[in-house]
């Protein structure tokens, strides 16, 4: 997780939080990675969430690297009188 942006762990946290393990703890993923880091299935789906999460906000564009507006083209020069 060290290597997402502020955004993209801010989205894999809700996703933890918001989803149940399937181990049969009857904990959030984030919770039963806390209180059973050798789950195997909370970590692979984690592991899931954290690709499907920096694959799909990567290629949105952030606020920073949106394209600038093209620049108008040069202006044609007048005839000389």
């Amino acid at each position: 997780m060290s290597r997402l942006s502020p955004e993209q762990r801010d989205a894999v946290l809700h996703k933890f939080n918001a989803e149940s393990c399937t181990c049969g703890c009857k904990y959030t993923l984030a919770q039963c990675r806390i209180y059973d880091a050798a789950c195997q299935i909370s970590q692979k789906r984690t592991a899931e969430i954290i690709k499907a999460v920096s694959m799909q906000m990567g290629k949105q564009p952030s606020k920073d690297t949106e394209q600038a507006p093209a620049t108008p083209p040069p202006l044609a020069e007048s005839p000389k009188p």
